[in-house]
């Protein structure tokens, strides 16, 4: 990403040579597109998620590589929440939460949620069971619709789950 400069004044951000923002008055910058709200979404390093228990970073499980970069998120028992994270929702609109999940056995749950703040109030869920044991990545989703700004809580988790490029964006 890079900066636009007109004289000495700041007016927006560029990326891949295309111009994604503007600076308004008062210093407020404007995004243009869908941009993922989440902190490190591949698990690329240690950084962004709270784990659960009996869950860690991965590399390779012997039968799965990461559906993108370096690593995945892998779970090792039934765990409702195997990874959290809060995120800062920057205005109303409807939001999709998505990841691609990963198990090899059939009848393995997996669930994507996104909760309030403290973690009390489910603003949406989707637990699933997969159909196939065969050790595939496939991308699970949910919409959301958040009424003003506010922080929220994403969790992940299942049934011995492997995770993999989590995103949050707004659709509408």
């Amino acid at each position: 990403m890079s900066i636009i400069l007109q004289g000495r004044r700041l007016v927006g951000a560029c990326a891949r040579g295309r111009q994604v923002s503007h600076l308004i008055m008062g210093g407020q910058v404007v995004w243009r597109g869908r941009w993922n709200l989440i902190a490190n979404p591949g698990f690329e390093d240690d950084s962004a998620w709270a784990l659960g228990v009996f869950t860690s970073y991965v590399t390779s499980d012997k039968t799965l590589l990461p559906h993108s970069g370096r690593r995945f998120l892998s779970g090792l028992i039934e765990n409702d929440c195997c990874a959290s994270q809060s995120v800062a929702i920057p205005e109303a609109g409807t939001y999709e939460l998505a990841a691609y999940f990963a198990s090899g056995a059939i009848d393995r749950s997996h669930m994507l949620a996104v909760y309030d703040a403290d973690g009390q109030t489910t603003l949406a869920s989707q637990s699933w069971e997969r159909a196939s044991a065969v050790m595939t990545w496939e991308r699970r989703s949910l919409s959301v619709t958040i009424p003003t700004p506010m922080t929220v809580q994403v969790r992940l988790g299942g049934n011995w789950p492997r995770i993999d490029d989590v995103s949050l964006v707004r659709i509408a």
